[in-house]
């Protein structure tokens, strides 16, 4: 299968956890969010800004997910009559959503407000619901893998929409505690780790570490409340925004610093050179052996010339002797030429791997407030822990 689809699946649970997360968010008047205040100067551009105010935030996110659920489900002169049908009726919003959509671009586009007869808020969340159980059921019946990526992807963004803090009366599935336990937070990392197969090779690690991170923190600090909580759920929307970069592909190595990708180089070169040192110490080592044993049977047998062979008994045994001196020098030097093949790759192979270990680093938002240490980053690299 197109692994494009596997990344669209996750993608599309990303974007529809989303609009369901900031339609349901407290405190916000979200039938004014399209409406310019009699104040605000001219808006920027919205494609040239990185924050776009919330109503844009809901309007992209109807954008995106009608498009991303087209291109899951393109039409197909191969698909049959009642396939195309089928698939057209996942593939199109339910009634509220496309009015809310339409009604929504009426509003950013004069900067008005919604009326009061498109804020019908509980049928809209019902509907989305309600599609979102239809697309996830579609998505499993043609392959398990498609559903999974759209329930971790929904799984990582509901995580920040849908945490209520204690001033809000949140319900118990809406809690601090109960979004970072332990047992939904290890079942996103197994999803994840059955899926990296799909994914780049920085997907699986960096997203790994940094639930595992929050995991920890949370299992610490269970009872957290106040201002403490509120400062909590700020540092974790600046980690919601590397898990988007990461579902969404986007440029991670911007997150290094420049003394970042001097240590790596650093430690690539010195662990480069200490590797191709030992790697001649033990070439060397066999190649003297080899020529040490070869010269020894050589000299014992052949030092009078071939002359010599006619006077030994057993002339058969020295010529297999003979060969298997030229056949082990023979794949001595096979061995060089993948030794220097394995050498000549073994540089990007290192500086591959401390890369990685500091991208898992930056990409991650330690709520204890400060970065994880590099050495503890190898050590989970080394175990497996995050790979």
């Amino acid at each position: 299968m197109d692994e494009r689809r596997y990344r669209l699946a996750l993608q599309l649970g990303w974007v529809m956890a989303s609009l369901y997360g900031r339609l349901t968010q407290p405190n916000i008047r979200w039938r004014d969010m399209f409406a310019r205040r009699s104040n605000e100067s001219v808006p920027r551009l919205f494609i040239s800004t990185r924050e776009p105010n919330h109503g844009d935030s809901v309007w992209a996110d109807c954008i995106s997910l009608t498009y991303l659920l087209n291109q899951l489900y393109l039409s197909s002169d191969s698909h049959s009559e009642a396939m195309s049908q089928q698939l057209l009726a996942i593939s199109t919003p339910p009634e509220s959503i496309k009015k809310f959509i339409s009604e929504a671009d009426k509003a950013l586009w004069t900067r008005s407000k919604l009326t009061s007869r498109d804020c019908q808020l509980d049928t809209l969340l019902h509907d989305l619901n309600y599609w979102s159980r239809k697309v996830w059921s579609t998505l499993n019946a043609e392959e398990s893998a498609l559903s999974d990526f759209a329930s971790l992807g929904a799984g990582l963004s509901d995580m920040f929409w849908q945490w209520r803090l204690q001033s809000s009366q949140p319900k118990s599935r809406q809690t601090f505690k109960r979004l970072f336990n332990r047992y939904r937070l290890t079942m996103m990392v197994k999803r994840t780790r059955r899926l990296k197969d799909y994914m780049p090779e920085d997907f699986s690690p960096c997203l790994i570490n940094s639930i595992y991170e929050w995991s920890n923190y949370a299992e610490e600090n269970l009872d957290i409340k106040g201002q403490a909580e509120k400062a909590l759920k700020k540092t974790f929307k600046k980690q919601l925004q590397v898990w988007e970069e990461l579902v969404f592909q986007g440029y991670l190595a911007y997150r290094l610093k420049s003394s970042d990708l001097l240590l790596v180089n650093l430690l690539s070169v010195v662990t480069y050179s200490c590797l191709l040192v030992l790697v001649v110490v033990i070439f060397s080592t066999s190649l003297y052996l080899v020529i040490s044993i070869a010269n020894f049977f050589l000299t014992e047998y052949l030092s009078f010339g071939l002359s010599s062979l006619r006077d030994i008994e057993q002339v058969e045994d020295k010529v297999k002797l003979v060969a298997s001196i030229v056949t082990a020098i023979s794949l001595l030097l096979a061995q060089l030429g993948r030794i220097s093949r394995f050498v000549g790759d073994l540089y990007s192979t290192i500086y591959s791997w401390f890369y990685l270990s500091k991208l898992i680093q930056r990409t991650c938002i330690s709520p204890r407030g400060r970065a994880m240490p590099i050495a503890q980053v190898w050590y989970k690299m080394v175990t497996s822990d995050v790979l």
